[in-house]
């Protein structure tokens, strides 16, 4: 009888195991491994009506080999980093341990575009020629009802796009690629680039709640610490038209909206304060990082514009007088930027919202949008008429579906009261222009908005004359009265214009063979300067010596690299010993104290006769001394402030200025 209550136990345990195991996913020896197949993410199951709370313990879909599987997935240090890297509808590859998914990886396509042909047996796409055994159909195009169906019929096929992996087909939705009108640079702190930033995903990305917050709704997805556009936004809103809505109240099983506190969408879109969030970081930083490695900026709306003051980027007040360009400012429940402020007092300003498609559904996104201190229903005025123009000249697809937006000042302008939480937190943030938030090369803070954006668009009908900066760095001054149209370099450079402070160095310095342009009509005048070009400038101002020795040290500079000759003739003559004993970063950007160094050095080390006045330059940092001379010699008199901002990235613009004062 023991044995047969022992024997009946045994059996009852080996069927619990196979109850609880995901669908064929269960080896011998009771783990799981992904071997060589690839995983469709379907989703969560159960999606809307699942609870936040059992979100550790929630299960996870997929499909593969021509069925779904389902497992957990490892959460336990709280940063839930496989679940932020799982979107719908993409295919991954999985590592799998014990039936529980431990990391998850984008899988790598062997082919991917258009279908052009197909038999029995092979697919072409795109000209690759492809053995295959199965063809699937992806379907992601509503929340909560990804799909995947086996493909028999081949009769209309070609025409379709798929991805290819392996021996299996996918016919998937591919996005047509996108060069958004207006970008920045990353890494760039100028206040320029951080409106160039704040433009770039204008028009293309669609707001979700919880939008590029990360997949458990606490700080940055790995989207808004991607730098340049992330693909899933581009995906998301080419896959959707003027009948997306961010919210389905009715049913949570099929709306974007996250339920119960948690964003399974996370990637698809951006709300307001990712939106700014992904803005900053593209300003302040140069790589892509990931949301387990780092917080990045995205946090509650109210409490941006304060939590900017605090880094002691700029300045806070709940004062409202006016705005400029760039401002941040926080309301309850929203956060926004400005663009710039129009004649008439009217605002032109980003953020992103749901506004209301032509279709009558709330879905929206990033845009310009216009505020009008003379009534909230008023649409004649500037910043309404340039925000049409604008979204309608350059962003066509996004016209389609929604119209110009102009929003309540009242609402939108005044900071949120009620509780002390919101009088902390709410307000508008300035950025200081001395170097310590962003600078202002490009006299942009005393632009309007009409002017910022026909420099933005490079507007030729409406191109205002460029600000005039003087030779001595100090804040731009716009001309109250317009001298003459702007017009190109002598040399051909449509960045580089007369009243610009770079005008006269750039058109020197092509003259002499010092630089010849980052192509045929750009000189890039506020792009970083690294090291590498840095070093060539000082290599062709002085005549391009052939260096006496071909010995290269550093395992980073090719000999056919244009700067090898550059570098090895700058280490000879003690203008730089690299970063390390055997690099030279060539591609590092160069901070305004390298740069200056470089040129210090370049030009014998010679002493100055006083320690230079800049209460950022300490007296006994390596470039001290040349920051010294560099200010006796009238090379540079700082950004303003009695900075000198030693640790700012050096502009192809000031080097070559700086070169040329020394001619």
């Amino acid at each position: 009888m023991k044995k047969r209550l022992c024997s009946l136990l045994l059996v009852l345990t080996m069927l619990s195991t196979l109850l609880v195991a995901p669908a064929s996913a269960l080896e011998a020896d009771g783990s799981t491994s992904a071997g060589n197949e690839t995983y469709v993410y379907l989703g969560i199951k159960d999606y809307g009506t699942v609870e936040a709370d059992s979100k550790p313990d929630f299960v996870h879909r997929f499909y593969t080999n021509g069925e779904e599987v389902q497992y957990t997935i490892a959460s336990s240090d709280n940063k839930y980093a496989v679940q932020n890297k799982l979107q719908e509808g993409y295919v991954y590859d999985l590592t799998i341990e014990g039936g529980v998914v431990t990391d998850a990886a984008a899988a790598t396509a062997d082919a991917e575009g258009t279908i052009v042909s197909i038999d029995d047996s092979t697919v072409t796409v795109n000209g690759a020629a492809v053995k295959y055994s199965a063809i699937y159909e992806i379907s992601n195009n509503a929340a909560g009802a990804t799909a995947v169906t086996k493909v028999t019929d081949l009769t209309a096929l070609v025409g379709k796009t798929a991805k290819v992996y392996g021996d299996t087909v996918y016919l998937t939705f591919i996005a047509e690629p996108y060069t958004a009108p207006v970008s920045g640079t990353p890494g760039e702190r100028t206040l320029k680039n951080y409106l160039q930033t704040a433009m770039n995903p204008v028009g293309t990305a669609l707001y979700v709640y919880g939008g590029s917050w990360d997949w458990q709704d606490v700080n940055s997805s790995n989207q808004a610490l991607t730098i340049g556009l992330p693909q899933s936004w581009i995906d998301f809103f080419q896959q959707q038209d003027a009948n997306y809505t961010y919210k389905n109240s009715a049913d949570p099983a099929h709306s974007y909206y996250p339920h119960n506190s948690w964003n399974q969408y996370y990637y698809a879109g951006v709300d307001c304060s990712a939106y700014i969030g992904w803005t900053v970081y593209n300003v302040m930083h140069t790589e892509s990082t990931t949301n387990d490695l780092s917080d990045g900026y995205v946090m509650s709306a109210v409490k941006m514009a304060k939590t900017f003051a605090d880094k002691g980027w700029g300045t806070w007040t709940r004062d409202i007088k006016s705005f400029k360009p760039g401002d941040i400012f926080s309301m309850s429940g929203h956060v926004w930027t400005v663009l710039g402020v129009c004649d008439d007092g009217s605002i032109v300003f980003l953020h992103s919202t749901p506004s209301d498609s032509k279709a009558g559904q709330g879905g929206g996104g990033v845009q310009l949008s216009a505020l009008n201190p003379n009534s909230d229903d008023d649409k004649n005025c500037e910043a309404y008429k340039l925000v049409t123009k604008y979204m309608t000249k350059y962003y066509p697809e996004w016209s389609e579906r929604y119209d110009a937006v102009l929003r309540s000042y009242i609402s939108y302008a005044t900071p949120a009261t009620g509780t002390k939480y919101k009088e902390t937190w709410s307000g508008n943030f300035s950025w200081n222009l001395d170097g310590t938030g962003l600078t202002d090369p490009d006299g942009y803070a005393d632009m309007s908005a009409a002017e910022i954006l026909a420099d933005l668009f490079g507007d030729a009908e409406t191109q205002p004359d460029t600000p005039v900066i003087p030779s001595q760095p100090s804040t731009p001054v716009r001309p109250s009265q317009p001298s003459q149209p702007e017009q190109p370099s002598q040399k051909g450079f449509n960045d580089v214009k007369p009243g610009d402070y770079f005008y006269d160095a750039v058109n020197w310095a092509v003259e002499k063979g010092i630089t010849t342009g980052t192509s045929a009509t750009t000189f890039s005048p506020n792009a970083s300067c690294t090291r590498a070009q840095i070093v060539t400038f000082l290599w062709r101002a002085s005549g391009s010596p052939e260096p006496k020795t071909a010995s290269n040290p550093f395992t980073d500079v090719a000999a056919n690299a244009y700067y090898c000759k550059a570098v090895l003739w700058a280490v000879e003559n003690g203008i730089t010993t690299g970063t390390s004993a055997t690099t030279f970063s060539p591609d590092s950007p160069c901070t305004r104290a390298q740069g200056v160094t470089f040129l210090w050095r370049a030009n014998g080390s010679k002493a100055a006769s006083a320690a230079a006045s800049f209460t950022d330059v300490a007296s006994d940092a390596y470039y001290a001394p040349a920051v010294a001379w560099a200010a006796e010699q009238n090379v540079t008199g700082g950004v303003g402030n009695g900075l000198f901002s030693p640790d700012t990235t050096c502009t192809r613009a000031q080097i070559v200025s700086m070169l040329y004062r020394l001619r």
